[in-house]
């Protein structure tokens, strides 16, 4: 099932989670979360045992406590391990440092001074080796099942984006998905498309559990082995509903092995494998296959079964403060999925986009009056986008200028 704008919206109850799968088969589940995007008010808790997402610690300034270090994470992830060394386990870990700003702590600052994204990479890894040299310590190493992966990439400015949440081009949606079989030690590499779904069927079918009949993932397994199957015809879907939020269209595509189809506005054709960076839209010359693929998304969205309003997530002043001190911006998204491409191009937006986020960082450091002046210049831009007159709300209540924060608040409700 889909759960769009985790700010928004949370897992609802009636999805089974794997910690149920296993909480169920008597493994001791747990889950050590790194950020406040994972708090358990999103319901992501749903089946563990325990749930550790306590930030007690402020970390790189931020005025909320909304994100610990992969040390900090790492240590209670040695600590959980310890304790429950003698029984059969499942263990989720959550690590958020590779994430804008970057700031890697020493010496990973001076090692990849010229590249700090690369420095908090590689500050992760060392974390998640910690992890590792426990499992050997405890003599699990060898029998134990690893999977390594991640939730995004970063855009780091292609295509305009500096971070990630707006565009889906490969560099924010392909990710590493690396599995440490037990008793392997032979490297091998999946050559076909797969997705972040194929983990819970693949993670069933390792353990000798049956899958919910729900999961729409693939078992992998079978790829694990000398003799691969052959590739099958594969198409994943990927969103971006963000530019919804400044009245422009949604961002919905399609990929596979070797095209992607990105419908919104102006739609886009890449062939992934000829232009990894999708720099040739291809839709002019190709307009059979892109319109095969659009039909194959239609049908996607067309099958796939849309959340339970009853998810929606209420977030208080302090709970939207802290998803900005992360880089992510809180608001209404639209999430109507049909094609109407009558609509404003998320590429047109994407410097209002990157603008509007920067103020968030403004706010968090008390720059208000900058701050204002930049929501000024949105909204004359955009008078239609109700959150700029939210953020300005915010400025004049930390101000201390009352009168002008309900005429803001006024002027959102309005539009």
């Amino acid at each position: 099932k889909q759960c769009h704008n985790f700010s928004d919206y949370k897992l609802g109850e009636s999805n089974v989670t794997l910690a149920e799968i296993l909480t169920e088969r008597g493994y001791a589940t747990g889950a050590i979360i790194s950020a406040y995007v994972l708090d358990s008010q999103y319901g992501l808790d749903q089946g563990f045992e325990t749930y550790n997402d306590r930030f007690e610690e402020p970390v790189r300034n931020l005025l909320y406590f909304s994100e610990r270090r992969g040390a900090e994470t790492s240590r209670f992830a040695v600590e959980w391990l310890e304790k429950h060394k003698d029984k059969k386990a499942f263990l989720f870990l959550h690590y958020f440092d590779p994430h804008i700003k970057y700031t890697p702590p020493e010496p990973f600052a001076s090692e990849f001074a010229d590249n700090l994204y690369a420095g908090e990479i590689a500050y992760t890894d060392h974390c998640i080796g910690q992890v590792l040299e426990k499992l050997k310590e405890l003599g699990l190493y060898d029998s134990t099942l690893i999977i390594v992966t991640g939730d995004h990439g970063e855009m780091l400015g292609e295509h305009g984006e500096d971070d990630h949440t707006y565009f889906i081009y490969q560099p924010a949606i392909k990710v590493p998905l690396i599995f440490k079989l037990p008793g392997r030690t032979q490297p091998q590499k999946i050559k076909h498309l797969v997705g972040l779904i194929d983990i819970i069927p693949t993670v069933c079918r390792l353990l000798g559990v049956e899958a919910p009949s729900e999961v729409h993932g693939k078992d992998l397994s079978p790829y694990f082995g000398q003799n691969q199957p052959s590739a099958q015809n594969r198409y994943l879907y990927c969103e971006s509903l963000t530019p919804t939020r400044y009245g422009a269209a949604a961002l919905l595509g399609l990929v596979t092995d070797r095209w992607k189809y990105i419908q919104t506005t102006r739609p886009e054709l890449y062939d992934i494998v000829e232009d990894a960076c999708e720099t040739k839209n291809l839709l002019d010359e190709q307009p059979v296959r892109a319109r095969i693929l659009q039909d194959h998304l239609k049908q996607i969205l067309e099958q796939t079964v849309r959340k339970d309003t009853s998810t929606k997530v209420d977030l208080d002043e302090q709970a939207i403060k802290r998803l900005q001190s992360l880089g992510y911006v809180a608001g209404d998204i639209s999430e109507d999925f049909d094609f109407d491409q009558s609509g404003d191009d998320p590429k047109d937006l994407v410097d209002f986009h990157n603008i509007y986020k920067s103020t968030s960082d403004l706010i968090l450091q008390k720059e208000y009056e900058q701050a204002e002046k930049i929501c000024q210049q949105l909204a004359l831009q955009r008078p239609h986008v109700y959150q700029i007159y939210v953020l300005m709300t915010s400025i004049a209540r930390e101000q201390g200028d009352f009168d002008r924060a309900v005429s803001h608040l006024n002027r959102a409700i309005e539009v």
